[in-house]
């Protein structure tokens, strides 16, 4: 009960309302900081290396190109389409109950167990 009554008086509420307007200043401050920061763009660098800057170019060189190859060799061994072959094979892509890939819920009109086409 006394810790009650101590919340209720007008120095804890005082000490409330000042705590507010301080977390309404630094929210101000923060943003106010925000916006006067420059933009660092990572144009598809990971983002750990950001903001660090390297002395060393030619391990950064190297490790772009490993990452490079990585990513190209896993491409290839995914299902993506080929130049030469005209199928193209997904990967996870959700079917309808029918079983067709083509479409994913039986109100599509590809549907053959669409109940609105079936009324003729």
């Amino acid at each position: 009960m006394k810790e009650l009554e101590k919340l209720k008086t007008k120095d804890a509420k005082d000490r409330r309302i000042a705590l507010k307007v301080a977390r309404a200043v630094q929210q101000e401050e923060r943003k106010k900081w925000n916006k006067n920061r420059p933009v660092q763009h990572s144009y598809g660098e990971a983002e750990g290396e950001v903001d660090s800057e390297s002395d060393n170019e030619d391990e950064d060189e190297d490790e772009a190109d490993r990452e490079e190859e990585e990513a190209k060799a896993a491409l290839d061994g995914t299902a993506m389409p080929r130049e030469e072959s005209a199928t193209v094979i997904s990967i996870s892509r959700k079917s309808c109950v029918c079983g067709g890939t083509d479409h994913m819920r039986r109100s599509s009109k590809k549907c053959p167990q669409n109940p609105k086409m079936q009324k003729d």
